[in-house]
């Protein structure tokens, strides 16, 4: 369920959140593990690439396919807002 425009998933992103998934489990390549913010839930992982000179973005991932479903952009201006753009 949606709560001010975010899934539960995506309210609860932190740092170490690779960290609850299985040890066998491979995000692609298009996932960079060294920085940003993670979210794991049964079927998906969401991650938060920061950027510092451009726009975030939001990559999910299925678990089951361990591919990218789905990829948004956060524009600069919704960075600075809190993502509500």
């Amino acid at each position: 369920m949606l709560q001010n425009g975010k899934c539960s998933t995506c309210r609860k992103l932190r740092s170490d959140g690779l960290a609850l998934l299985p040890d066998d489990f491979e995000l692609p390549e298009a996932v960079n593990t060294d920085s940003g913010e993670f979210g794991v839930n049964s079927r998906y992982v969401v991650a938060r690439q920061s950027h510092l000179l451009r726009s975030d973005e939001i990559i999910v991932v299925s678990r089951e396919s361990e591919s990218v479903v789905e990829r948004h952009k956060i524009g600069m201006l919704a960075k600075i807002t809190g993502g509500r753009l």
